[in-house]
């Protein structure tokens, strides 16, 4: 157990990110072809920093955690440009 959550919960938790990276790949290409790169790397970066310090505050909720998690997949895939 991890902070008070079972494998399957963590499961859930990590499984939010790899689906919200993958369906913000297609967007992510739309996007990068208007905007510069540098911008949407330093978005991208300083979003992903907010939400990983934001995840160890999210207590010990699965949604909570899940949501922030899921926010993160969808920020990480901006820093990729």
């Amino acid at each position: 157990m991890i902070i008070g959550l079972s494998k399957s919960e963590v499961g859930l938790i990590a499984s939010n990110f790899a689906v919200a990276y993958g369906c913000s790949k297609f967007g992510s290409s739309v996007i990068s072809d208007h905007i510069n790169c540098k911008h949407m790397f330093t978005v991208g970066l300083f979003c992903t920093s907010m939400t990983s310090l934001l995840f160890p505050f999210a207590g010990s909720s699965v949604a909570v955690l899940s949501a922030v998690w899921f926010v993160n997949g969808l920020v990480q895939v901006r820093v990729a440009c």
